[in-house]
């Protein structure tokens, strides 16, 4: 007797066990602070929509909602990856989105107004001249709508909530930053808004439906590449559930489309290439519109289209047709870019002292060897910025929680079991040139269009635009074949994420007070 229970003392997990009770003491510990420290205390009716006790109470919720998800992810044992996902993502989206006052997501106002058009017609903007600038990129619309300088807290939401839109009285509205950016970059958040429209004008409801149509939008696109990605969903899963893709993704950003729309060519992309054993016509279909979303959204991520030359060409029915379909694919995804950007053009703006694009371009031209030299050392000393930026530094997230989040999305991309599928040779040869193709477009872009005359560093590069590459580590850095199994690593990712998850809520709601 007492044998069979040394058995199961010595096989039982006392490893995990111990970092679940862990995580739920910290979660506690989280709760605790809330409720009977002075985090809420301070706040009352009148300064934001409902007083500090009831934030306290709506935070313990939220709190207990997350980790009771995680631990139903972690007990159904056979709940797909991809639900596992939906029904995590769904709650903790949902207290994202609704504790995210307008405007605390970088640029948000500037695309409301963009999308605000778009909805009434504008796919192009009008121009103005405003404060001596001439060819400001903007529209005339209806009256009392928000502008710049207020609504990124809780009380200015209240004041949004008490606002009708004019539509009797017209106005003129500036936004020459979001004007360069076309309608497809916003179509989830135009139709949230178009639908809201026939029913209000209430701006705070106008806002709040384009911010649900982005963000239902970008879990279809998630749960779609999880289900079909032949490598490494864990990271997927992972990427998708830091506090920076969920703030883009619940805002009105245009990074809310584009990172979907990244994510849903890449994982079919590798899906065709692994997986599908013939690529016929609806496939090529997809391939077409997903690789002309993704051109439309930023150019800096044109290169990803070319993801599709990692499908094998014996799928295609041989070489000739491969580069002759997938060539006119690429092709036709990179005139489409070209068109937008020759009619985007006169809204190009130097918004900074010291910018001057066409001197830029003649220096970079001149001195490529320096422009290099210039990369190189931007990235070697702000890459630690990047990086912490990328998975959450906006929330002030600790730095102890960026690191366990880069180790794990390292550990977890590189160390395979021995029955993992591997991605092939080719692919992971086109996914490096992929993410070197981006990071230059990205680092010329802005040093061109941001950055003073001959400066020794590029300014304006925000981890955020490294979103889309993530999903690419798998297939780029080096494979370490694990013997054991790696099962545990997905619980370890579920509680880690729902504790960073809640201290995130906490500081949303502090930094909104």
């Amino acid at each position: 007797m007492m044998g069979n229970w040394k058995k199961k003392l010595s096989a039982y997990n006392w490893e995990k066990t111990a970092f679940y009770c862990v995580m739920a003491l910290l979660c506690v510990l989280l709760v605790y602070h809330a409720q009977f420290g002075d985090v809420f205390s301070n706040y009352e009716l009148g300064k934001v929509l409902v007083s500090g006790g009831i934030l306290k109470w709506l935070y313990t919720i939220a709190v207990l909602a997350v980790v009771s998800v995680a631990a139903f992810c972690i007990l159904k044992k056979n709940l797909r990856l991809e639900m596992q996902y939906l029904i995590l993502a769904g709650v903790m989206g949902a207290f994202y989105l609704f504790a995210l006052p307008y405007n605390s997501v970088p640029d948000e106002h500037a695309h409301f107004l963009r999308i605000y058009s778009v909805t009434e017609g504008y796919l192009l903007c009008d121009k103005a001249e405003v404060d001596g600038n001439e060819g400001v990129g903007g529209a005339i619309m209806d009256s009392n709508l928000p502008d710049y300088n207020v609504w990124t807290d809780y009380a200015g939401t209240m004041e949004l909530a008490q606002m009708d839109t004019d539509k009797e009285n017209g106005s003129w509205y500036s936004f020459p930053g979001a004007a360069l950016y076309a309608p497809v970059s916003y179509t989830p958040q135009v139709i949230g808004m178009s639908v809201a429209k026939l029913f209000t004008d209430n701006v705070l409801l106008l806002i709040y439906a384009g911010r649900i149509g982005g963000y239902l939008f970008t879990l279809f696109a998630v749960y779609m590449g999880i289900k079909v990605l032949p490598f490494k969903k864990h990271i997927l899963f992972l990427v998708t559930l830091m506090p920076t893709f969920m703030q883009e993704a619940v805002s009105l950003a245009s990074d809310s489309f584009t990172n979907a729309i990244s994510i849903l060519l890449l994982s079919y992309v590798l899906y065709l290439a692994a997986q599908k054993e013939t690529v016929g016509k609806k496939e090529i279909i997809i391939l077409s519109v997903l690789c002309i979303c993704m051109t439309l959204c930023k150019i800096v991520y044109l290169p990803l289209i070319f993801s599709v030359f990692m499908i094998p060409a014996e799928k295609m029915g041989g070489k000739k047709r491969y580069f002759k379909i997938f060539g006119a694919v690429a092709g036709v995804a990179v005139i489409v870019n070209l068109l937008w950007l020759a009619l985007a053009s006169g809204y190009l703006m130097e918004f900074r002292p010291g910018v001057d694009s066409g001197q830029q371009v003649m220096f970079v031209l001149s001195n490529p060897v320096k422009f290099l030299d210039i990369c190189y050392s931007t990235y070697l000393q702000q890459a630690e910025e990047f990086l912490h930026y990328m998975c959450g530094a906006y929330f002030q997230v600790p730095r102890v929680l960026i690191f366990v989040y880069l180790l794990l999305i390292l550990a977890g991309s590189t160390l395979y079991s021995e029955n993992s599928v591997k991605p092939t040779v080719k692919i992971s040869r086109i996914a490096l040139l992929l993410v070197l193709a981006v990071i230059a477009l990205i680092s010329a872009s802005l040093y061109v269009q941001w950055t003073s005359v001959g400066a020794n560093q590029i300014e304006g590069i925000q981890g955020r635009y490294f979103i889309p590459l993530i999903m690419l580590l798998p297939l780029v850095l080096p494979k370490i074949e694990y013997k054991k199994t790696l099962s545990g690593y997905h619980e370890y990712v579920l509680c880690f994420v729902a504790y960073t998850g809640c201290v995130v809520l906490q500081r949303i709601m502090i930094n909104s007070l």
